[in-house]
């Protein structure tokens, strides 16, 4: 079964920052694929802070990106994925249609949730609404708060144990 995740209100609707939240944005290196295919195939295997070491463990195939994440109350993140450092193969591949494919959820690690001064989060998988414009391709992705509760309510919902590792 394909879940299809779309924001109750158009992107231009969306605040720009958090209200609750002195930090509002965080630079991040994003790493595409699926972790459990060595970060081959669609969706994002994975997200760290700014930082030059996270390249260093993507074998040659990785397709990379710099981007920025803003993390929203309203339950959900906004990812921008910045065109100037991508290849066009990655563009070819991960966001030539009008969706993006995160085909397994993915805890952000405590790096990034610290920046942003969470308490953890988990981005949940499904396909998403891809937008773009002259320098970033964007997309605003779901989340739940990564707790005990939360596991359980979304193994009991979907069924899926797969998924939450």
């Amino acid at each position: 079964m394909t879940t299809i995740h779309q924001p109750a209100a158009p992107y231009r609707e969306y605040p720009r920052r958090a209200p609750d939240r002195k930090k509002t944005g965080l630079r991040v290196d994003i790493i595409l694929g699926m972790p459990k295919y060595k970060c081959r195939f669609h969706g994002i295997c994975r997200i760290e802070a700014d930082e030059e070491e996270l390249l260093e463990g993507c074998s040659t195939n990785c397709c990379r990106s710099k981007g920025k994440l803003f993390y929203h109350a309203s339950g959900g993140c906004l990812l921008y994925f910045e065109k100037a450092g991508m290849s066009a193969r990655t563009r070819r591949y991960h966001f030539s249609g009008n969706w993006f494919w995160l085909r397994e959820g993915l805890e952000l690690p405590e790096s990034v949730c610290r920046a942003l001064d969470l308490d953890g989060a988990y981005l949940l998988p499904g396909r998403y609404r891809l937008l773009e414009d002259r320098r970033f391709y964007r997309i605003y992705i779901y989340t739940r708060k990564r707790n005990a509760k939360s596991v359980m309510h979304y193994k009991e919902r979907f069924g899926s144990k797969k998924v939450l590792k």
